[in-house]
């Protein structure tokens, strides 16, 4: 491992990098040539649009399945990303189409963002694996497909970099946008976890990435033993949101804790949130494991604690939702299945908040997207959920999208559930959920009721808020 640098030092490091070379990550393309009937993108997307329509697309990475053993009911099936374009034209294209060897890998997709990384108008898949192991020494590898007129395609696939050896680079990603656009991507290049800060180039290409750690961001507690630090990332703005839902907090092993870092600031100014922190109701609790689902969008920043026991229920889950205002994260709502307008209630495993996403439901205000993966599990066989709107501005309604037992398979719920950004500033923006019983679910507001269903397998990917 290298030498351990001080953050200020680490900061200011990224805050000078001003240029990254291609050749430190993939190989840059030129912009796709458009339809003749449609002119070229003139500026970048901040929506998930592939082929440059000006309509949000649809995408899921299939990590894929290999058998450990004959008697494994579930057939082979090898990783792919598979494609639906708001046109209505479906792709899958298989990892071995990509050119990669799916039997060396079982997380393919563990990292899975949407970007127009290089700046062309059409948006971009990021896709991780950090198990990959072609020579054995677990580095982990950081994948894109270029967005272009015809979505995506193999001919536009590149490897963007590699980690360090036994770093298992690429568990989770997330872009900072701002003062330099930023792609974080969680790493176990210590013990206890931590973040491979990259920075991005115009045309896309990557940078040496700066590492953080517990110990760099200057953190307490032990860095020993299988650390989560970075296995959830979110950012907002020049904020980045660091997950550590297995963190000791308060003597309380699982509590859980988020690690905001402000990346405009030098030393990045860490705050860390969790329920022993001041202004944080409620008590850091074995198992709680605050910080398993965090979303940040604009101002507003969301986690999840799906281990919180309530009013007697085991793991029922809490959602916390915060305002970022200058160093300052304001807590604006706690909530959970007992509190007034919340749809449901409280119940065993229910896992409330093991899903968030801060999103538009109604038109210029905020929500919330709140998966409750255990909700409706007795009596059932397998994987159960629901999927709930929690409405956090006045005028805008909870409800509950998807009743227990129809939303996303508790085995793929980290990847359950998208949000489709909307191109037109304060529209309400559309939901696409995974369904318990196969295939996909879109939900345009104001979410009256199924509109469409995709045959999308695998995990969902949204954009960065």
């Amino acid at each position: 491992m290298p030498a351990r640098r001080h953050v200020a030092a680490i900061a200011a490091t990224l805050l000078l990098t001003t240029a990254c070379s291609a050749g430190a990550g993939g190989t840059p393309t030129p912009a796709a040539t458009p339809p003749p009937d449609r002119p070229a993108p003139s500026s970048p997307t901040a929506i998930a649009d592939l082929d440059g329509d000006g309509a949000a697309d649809l995408v899921a990475v299939d990590r894929g399945h290999a058998p450990d053993d004959p008697e494994d009911p579930e057939p082979q099936r090898e990783g792919a990303v598979e494609v639906a374009l708001a046109t209505g034209v479906t792709r899958r294209l298989p990892m071995s189409e990509l050119g990669l060897d799916w039997s060396d890998s079982t997380q393919f997709g563990a990292g899975r963002l949407i970007a127009d990384l290089n700046l062309d108008g059409y948006a971009d898949l990021l896709v991780s694996d950090p198990t990959p192991e072609p020579e054995g020494d677990s580095r982990g590898a950081l994948y894109v497909l270029w967005g272009g007129a015809d979505g995506l395609s193999p001919s536009r696939f590149a490897t963007l970099a590699r980690g360090a050896r036994e770093s298992f680079t690429g568990w989770s990603l997330a872009l900072v946008q701002s003062p330099r656009r930023t792609l974080a991507v969680g790493t176990r290049h210590a013990p206890g976890g931590g973040v491979a800060l990259y920075p991005v180039a115009g045309d896309g290409g990557l940078g040496t990435p700066v590492l953080l750690d517990r110990g760099t961001v200057g953190l307490p507690g032990s860095l020993g033993g299988y650390g989560e630090f970075g296995s959830v990332l979110a950012a907002g703005g020049s904020v980045l949101a660091i997950g550590d839902p297995s963190a000791d907090v308060a003597g309380a092993t699982g509590a859980g804790s988020v690690t905001l870092l402000r990346l405009e600031v030098p030393g990045f100014a860490p705050q860390t949130l969790s329920e022993a922190s001041d202004k944080v109701p409620g008590a850091a609790e074995e198992g709680d494991r605050f910080g398993s689902a965090v979303s940040a969008y604009g101002d507003l920043l969301a986690i999840g604690a799906p281990g919180e026991d309530v009013d007697g229920h085991a793991d029922a889950g809490r959602v916390y939702a915060f305002r970022l205002t200058g160093d300052a994260a304001v807590l604006l709502a706690e909530l959970g299945q007992d509190s007034a307008d919340v749809p449901g209630e409280a119940g065993d495993g229910h896992g409330f908040g093991d899903t968030v996403t801060v999103f538009r439901p109604c038109q210029a205000a905020a929500g919330l997207l709140v998966g409750s993966p255990g909700e409706g599990a007795v009596g059932t066989e397998g994987a159960a959920g629901a999927l709930h709107l929690i409405g956090l501005e006045e005028g805008c309604a909870s409800r509950t999208l998807l009743p227990a037992g129809s939303a996303g398979p508790a085995e793929g719920r980290a990847g359950s559930v998208a949000v489709l950004r909307a191109s037109v500033p304060g529209a309400a923006e559309a939901v696409a959920a995974r369904l318990q019983r196969g295939g996909v679910a879109v939900l345009p507001p104001p979410f009256d009721g199924i509109a469409a269903r995709h045959s999308l397998r695998g995990d969902l990917v949204a954009p960065p808020g």
